[in-house]
């Protein structure tokens, strides 16, 4: 019972993923992140924008891109496909993002109940 306590913030955090719509409003870059992954990915051109920390950012999300292209399967190829179609791409790297970080935010809460045997401290960490 201790351990389903620990999946709250997980799934409250995916719950709202789910049901954020934030990556239509264009309030952050998500463009210049899209369109630098879809070039690494595809390695059809230079990456335009080296961004800050975001560089990790475009390395996952280029990886994200090639196998939702791969499982995808139109039949266009992948520079085209993401550019006919940039908020589907959008939405399937932040969802991704958004398990990646409910999953390491599980792992650390379990680890963190595991070395103190306190649920608090597990939830709030």
């Amino acid at each position: 019972m201790k351990y389903l306590l620990l999946l709250i913030i997980p799934i409250t955090l995916l719950v709202n993923i789910s049901y954020n719509n934030k990556t239509e409003f264009g309030q952050d870059p998500n463009y210049c992140y899209l369109f630098n992954a879809m070039n690494f990915a595809s390695e059809c051109g230079p990456i335009g924008l080296y961004p800050h920390p975001g560089t990790t950012v475009v390395e996952l999300s280029a990886v994200i891109i090639k196998i939702a292209h791969t499982v995808r399967k139109t039949g266009n190829d992948l520079s085209t496909d993401v550019l006919k179609n940039p908020q589907y791409y959008i939405k399937i790297i932040v969802r991704t993002f958004g398990v990646i970080n409910s999953l390491i935010i599980l792992l650390v809460g379990f680890i963190i109940f595991r070395m103190t045997n306190e649920l608090i401290y597990s939830i709030l960490f």
